[in-house]
């Protein structure tokens, strides 16, 4: 188990997320984490998709082709 000892806080939680990432890699966590970039992560990889939205709002999805 790692301890890195910081405390993260922010109001973007895609960012605050990747500076964990960031910091577990820092500290060797485990294969996972430390396999591929920071924004290659599962989690933060689909946090940062594009999505497409009606200007209402009513629904959103991802739009297709973009990277």
């Amino acid at each position: 188990m790692v301890y890195p000892g910081v405390m993260i806080a922010g109001t973007d939680r895609v960012a605050v997320d990747a500076v964990g990432v960031a910091i577990l890699k820092l500290m060797d966590a485990t294969p996972q984490v430390l396999a591929g970039e920071i924004f290659d992560q599962e989690r933060i990889k689909r946090a940062v998709e594009p999505i497409s939205c009606p200007p209402d709002g009513a629904s959103c999805s991802k739009v297709e082709g973009e990277e």
